[in-house]
């Protein structure tokens, strides 16, 4: 099991990543508007929780699926649940990812401080491709069968990673998990960016109509 005061941060942690669940985000990132954008798709499902988070749904109660989602359920409605998780690796990693998910992992909400960079030809490429973060943590992506999924929580600056980490978050769009199509709008770093932001879409990328009337009208 884990102790009672990570089992408190992990209840945190666990409000601001449900916030996101179960939709895939479309997140368009540049340094200034003179470069074009680039693109990450991930998709920010329940099954990825528990690893950012440094703990895991204890293997040897053998839970069924059904189980395992009551699990989070129960961290979720702040029911106990610590002695169903046992930690991946050592007790005070929980604190410091739980703390970094609780801080930074909403991108939507920290669209404005977030900065990216991609890891090639640093020491974390090896464990994922992409960071988000700021001064207050990375959220360390890595390319998946089903996206760029959340695979990380560090506690570094995203300065640490790269210097130069300088792409900020110019668009956030999403679609509910398994769906084809766009059809909300989560965030725009300013009204001014459409619509020229719309062409730097990738031609397989298809959205509902309706998305962007509202800009398109500013």
């Amino acid at each position: 099991m884990i102790s009672k005061d990570n089992y408190q941060l992990v209840k945190k942690a666990i409000k601001i990543h449900n916030n996101l669940k179960d939709r895939t985000y479309l997140i368009l990132y540049k340094v200034n508007s003179k470069q074009k954008a680039k693109i990450m798709e991930t998709p920010i499902l329940e099954e990825n929780f528990w690893h950012l988070v440094g703990c895991k749904i204890d293997d040897s109660k053998k839970l069924t699926p059904e189980q395992k989602r009551q699990v989070y359920l129960k961290c979720l409605t702040e029911e106990d649940a610590s002695d169903l998780l046992v930690y991946t690796r050592q007790s005070q990693d929980v604190s410091k990812k739980a703390h970094v998910v609780i801080n930074m992992f909403d991108f939507i909400a920290n669209a404005k401080s977030i900065r990216l960079c991609h890891t090639d030809g640093t020491p974390e490429a090896a464990m994922f491709k992409v960071g988000a973060g700021s001064n207050n943590g990375v959220i360390g992506y890595s390319n998946e069968d089903k996206g760029m999924t959340p695979k990380t929580a560090q506690q570094k600056s995203i300065y640490k990673i790269k210097a130069e980490a300088n792409d900020k978050i110019v668009l956030i769009i999403s679609k509910p998990y398994g769906h084809t199509k766009y059809n909300r709008l989560d965030y725009a770093l300013s009204h001014k960016i459409f619509p020229s932001i719309i062409d730097e879409l990738p031609n397989d990328i298809t959205y509902e109509e309706k998305l962007f009337n509202e800009n398109m009208k500013k």
